[in-house]
């Protein structure tokens, strides 16, 4: 994903860890890549305190063709805005 790190991850699974308890193990990466979020406004005061001070990262770049004035969000919820995934591929190998 994007815009996340190790420490938010094991946060946002901690029930389904409690759950599965010695069932399962569990390795949390950070991307590879340093997240942008100039087009999508910072990160909630919640997020930043999960991430404990690590960076926020992501797996992959991402880009949309509306340039407008919208927010982030109207232009995700918007069928008709194209949006661009790269570095997918590299991520996954």
């Amino acid at each position: 994903g994007g815009g996340t790190n190790a420490n938010i991850m094991a946060y946002q699974v901690r029930p389904l860890q409690k759950i599965l308890g010695e069932k399962a193990e569990w390795d949390f990466l950070d991307g590879a890549l340093i997240w942008n979020f100039t087009e999508v406004g910072p990160p909630n005061e919640m997020l930043v305190a999960l991430a404990k001070e690590k960076p926020f990262c992501g797996w992959y770049s991402v880009d949309w063709e509306d340039k407008s004035e919208r927010s982030y969000l109207e232009k995700l919820l918007d069928e008709s805005v194209r949006f661009t995934y790269t570095g997918v591929e590299e991520a996954a190998e």
